[in-house]
């Protein structure tokens, strides 16, 4: 049984991201609270503010949602059950499930989400459909132990560094309607949001989980090294000369040096990922407290 919004003590903020319309009046006509960014510095920056916000107001559950009219406000009781009940710290609304309702989504919106929901699945283990959706709910707990760095935008951030930490989310099916005539502020070109997602994911596999991209370089060097090493070999075997492969004996002993060089690389990172993973267990504690 899903509980409706009246059963629970709530208060709306506007975080009004220097909007040019009439957004803050309209908000603090309908009886809404309004934080003021004067100068617009993107969704991630817009995130942050958000979630301190969150922790200074003492409530329990922080629940996002797009000014866009994309989702569906009703909703909202159907991400917060999965808190109240104790089934998950963090729920995000997906586009993706079976029992959701999407329309008029791009196609390439939606190749561009299930490639970024399978990359970031496969770097925590687990089964996400939907990484980007701005209709999400979160415990107090969760806030506490979320550090973010991006400004451009927070939602794959927000995913990678909760789940690397094992806090417990859950996917729930929700009705989205994209409007063709609006048109995002955040993905002004699809190659560009796809760049700067990459840049973001890739930014935290650094931090985090370094050994999964220099642990993969350094095995795709010696696979090279290896097979350019045993063709040579076999080469020398049959005509006692390298010749005309000398350029693949070359290759190899390349590849196998860069090898060496990616699996040192991402151990000293590794290092450093606990050094930072230390420090945020520090400033959860400081938070808590």
């Amino acid at each position: 049984m899903v509980a409706h919004t009246s059963d629970y003590d709530f208060s709306i903020t506007v975080f009004d991201d220097a909007s040019t319309d009439d957004t803050g009046a309209i908000a603090l006509a309908n009886s809404c609270a309004v934080e003021r960014i004067h100068k617009s510095r993107g969704l991630g920056y817009v995130f942050t503010q958000i979630t301190s916000a969150f922790l200074k107001s003492g409530a329990d559950f922080l629940v996002t949602i797009d000014a866009d009219n994309q989702f569906d406000p009703n909703e909202i009781p159907l991400l917060l059950a999965p808190l109240t009940d104790g089934r998950a710290d963090f729920v995000t609304g997906s586009r993706f499930l079976k029992q959701s309702n999407t329309s008029g989504i791009s196609a390439i919106k939606k190749i561009g989400n299930k490639v970024g929901a399978r990359y970031i699945s496969s770097i925590l283990g687990e089964q996400f459909s939907d990484v980007t959706c701005g209709f999400r709910a979160s415990s107090r707990e969760a806030i506490l132990q979320l550090h973010t760095f991006a400004d451009f935008t927070y939602t794959q951030e927000v995913f990678l560094n909760l789940g690397i930490k094992k806090i417990s989310i859950v996917e729930i099916p929700i009705t989205t309607i994209y409007h063709k005539e609006r048109k995002s502020k955040i993905v002004t070109s699809v190659c560009s949001y796809i760049a700067k997602s990459l840049k973001i994911i890739l930014k935290f596999t650094i931090v985090y989980a370094p050994m999964r991209l220099f642990g993969t370089l350094g095995n795709l060097s010696f696979l090279l090294a290896i097979a350019s090493s045993i063709f040579v070999f076999f080469w020398n075997q049959a005509t006692g000369s390298v010749t005309p492969y000398k350029w693949l004996a070359v290759v190899g002993v390349s590849a196998g040096g860069a090898g060496l060089l990616f699996y040192s690389v991402g151990i000293l990172l590794q290092i450093t990922s606990r050094i930072q993973l230390t420090i945020e267990k520090v400033l959860y504690e400081s938070r808590k407290r």
